[in-house]
């Protein structure tokens, strides 16, 4: 089992939350194969600004392209500007400026107007502000501007998204954006997923399955006395795919899309950010599964924050008892912990096996059951079971100001 995957993740989470700033409306998860492009902090004044006349390249007389030779892929996004400082305007508020715009390094008349549209959404709004005297980083800051960016590939095509904050001003939302470098042509999402092979239509029907539900779970969850109808609202999130941003990701054998939506949170009374995904192999879960899973497990290992023990020496034990849910192919997860002073703590959680790695926690299981507290889905259990009969699980929680991750290993009784 590799453990520094986690780790890995875990520090991006928490560099995302510091650059987004409290309270990001973000994506649900953190792809470690689309990274923020860039160097860390590091900087003290802004790179010059890629201004759409410097950008704009002439079209083509016969309206073709004409073939480029293509940079290498870590060269074919750079950053067009870049800035990391705190400046004190004129009133005295201390705004917090963390943004890399990124540029599509091609020849082609639709690069250019790619890169134009970004410094037009993001660097030509903050110009202003470097006229502002800067303060040391780390002040306190009254308002934030956070703009970063992740790059996912298919080939030669790349699907651009941004990852955006602007704490003063919700309106400001990630964009998409898709591009060939082959033929130096910008592409719609739903071209790029047809160059994928895949159908955009399906696609759609499957991702509208996804919005319904999470709308509907928040829905019941929440006190709706404050919101508005229920049957005020249009279930159709979205009037095309080619409005949502696109990530590809995964393993060659695993690989997923995702399409990033706004859906209204009734818990949160409003519209929030999902990453709704598509798995492009195999996801259901063994036919023998629960002969393989349902029964008493007893740990045998334990890991927290680097320390390793073994609870029966310690004094101490653990069982995990794993049995038929209330639901059809649902697992009731039940821990038990029996401390050395004989102290007694149970807890009861429900959780749906499912099929694929767990990205953030495990590499090369097969399927996992995944269980969230009923009061709060940011605290959930992941249960994998390994080629040898064992079984992992990872006992995680928190927010953006805390979290944590403990490691439990485990064998049939």
């Amino acid at each position: 089992m590799k453990h520094e995957r986690a780790e890995r993740m875990l520090a991006a989470l928490l560099a995302a939350a510091l650059l987004a700033g409290c309270g990001a409306a973000s994506s649900q998860m953190t792809r470690e194969e689309g990274s923020i492009a860039g160097p860390p902090v590091k900087t003290e004044s802004a790179l010059p600004v890629s201004t759409p006349e410097a950008d704009t390249a002439p079209e083509p007389e016969n309206g073709t392209e004409t073939p480029q030779e293509l940079p290498p892929l870590d060269q074919r996004v750079t950053n067009q500007w870049e800035i990391h400082k705190n400046l004190q305007d004129p009133a005295g508020k201390v705004l917090c400026l963390n943004m890399e715009v990124p540029r599509i390094n091609s020849a082609s008349a639709d690069a250019a107007r790619i890169n134009a549209r970004l410094a037009q959404c993001y660097v030509e709004l903050c110009k202003p502000c470097l006229e502002y005297p800067a303060l040391e980083n780390g002040t306190p800051w009254d308002e934030v501007r956070s703009v970063g960016y992740y790059q996912y590939w298919y080939g030669d095509c790349l699907s651009l998204v941004m990852n955006v904050y602007f704490s003063a001003d919700s309106s400001q939302k990630g964009q998409g954006f898709c591009f060939d470098f082959a033929s130096g042509k910008e592409l719609t999402t739903t071209q790029m997923l047809e160059r994928m092979g895949l159908d955009p239509a399906d696609i759609e029907q499957r991702i509208a399955r996804q919005a319904d539900e999470i709308f509907e779970e928040c829905w019941q969850n929440a006190d709706t006395g404050a919101c508005p109808a229920k049957e005020s609202f249009d279930r159709k999130w979205w009037s095309s795919l080619d409005q949502l941003p696109l990530s590809i990701w995964g393993d060659e054998d695993e690989r997923n899309v995702s399409l990033g939506a706004e859906i209204y949170n009734a818990g949160e009374q409003k519209y929030v950010s999902y990453e709704l995904t598509i798995p492009l192999y195999d996801d259901s879960v063994p036919s023998d599964w629960q002969q393989r899973v349902l029964g008493e497990w007893v740990v045998f290992r334990t890991e927290v924050d680097g320390d390793v023990c073994n609870p029966a020496e310690e004094g101490e034990s653990y069982t995990l008892k794993l049995e038929p849910g209330d639901s059809p192919d649902t697992v009731r997860a039940t821990l038990t912990r029996i401390s050395k002073y004989g102290d007694t703590t149970t807890e009861t959680r429900t959780g749906v096996p499912t099929r694929g790695k767990i990205e953030f926690a495990f590499e090369g299981e097969c399927w996992q059951i995944r269980c969230q507290r009923a009061d709060d889905k940011n605290y959930e259990w992941a249960i994998a079971l390994r080629e040898d009969g064992t079984m992992t699980m990872a006992n995680m929680g928190g927010n953006a100001e805390y979290s944590y991750i403990s490691w439990m290993d485990l064998r049939c009784s």
